[in-house]
């Protein structure tokens, strides 16, 4: 990112990212998430299709499930396994932010990819769904909601750096 801390322009608007809150990434908030312990042993596997009878709602509800797959994640000690096609990769963060790709959301988020899980592990995994995502809401006494709101934040100024990056090696795509 520039030295000014990194900006994006929308709207013919400067964005600067260095004004957005900085969350610690610390042993107590791996991934800027408030004790999470992300054992595969309790893990949560996101269902991915999006067809008829699986997605729930547009990319407003798509990216509040997204913030959720944290909460319950957190919430039972498990690490986060997602695929990387459909939701809520492709039909949430794709088509709203650039650089989105595997690499990016291992090292800045902590989520594990289904195909490097063992099939005995994810057999034991709990599958959750969209519709029940958007509506989770966590009652985990451990971490605040001052705390959770501060991991959105996270997420959101992540996202938003990826974007930035990414429209800098490609100005013109």
């Amino acid at each position: 990112l520039p030295d000014d801390g990194g900006h994006i322009t929308l709207c013919n608007r400067k964005l600067f990212l260095k004004d957005m809150p900085r969350v610690p990434h610390e042993d107590e908030r791996p991934f800027g998430v408030c004790k999470w312990k992300r054992s595969l042993d309790n893990g949560i596997l996101i269902e991915n299709r999006t067809g008829r009878g699986f997605k729930y709602g547009r990319t407003g509800n798509q990216i509040r499930g997204f913030f959720h797959t944290f909460d319950v994640a957190r919430d039972r000690g498990g690490a986060l396994v997602m695929h990387e096609d459909g939701f809520p990769i492709e039909t949430g963060l794709r088509s709203i932010f650039l650089g989105v790709d595997r690499t990016e959301l291992e090292n800045r988020f902590g989520i594990t990819f289904v195909d490097g899980v063992e099939e005995n592990q994810l057999s034991k995994m709990d599958i959750m769904m969209q519709k029940p995502l958007y509506h989770f809401i966590s009652d985990n006494k451990n971490c605040s909601a001052w705390e959770t709101i501060a991991h959105r934040h996270y997420v959101i100024q992540e996202l938003y750096s990826m974007t930035a990056r990414e429209m800098e090696l490609h100005p013109n795509a």
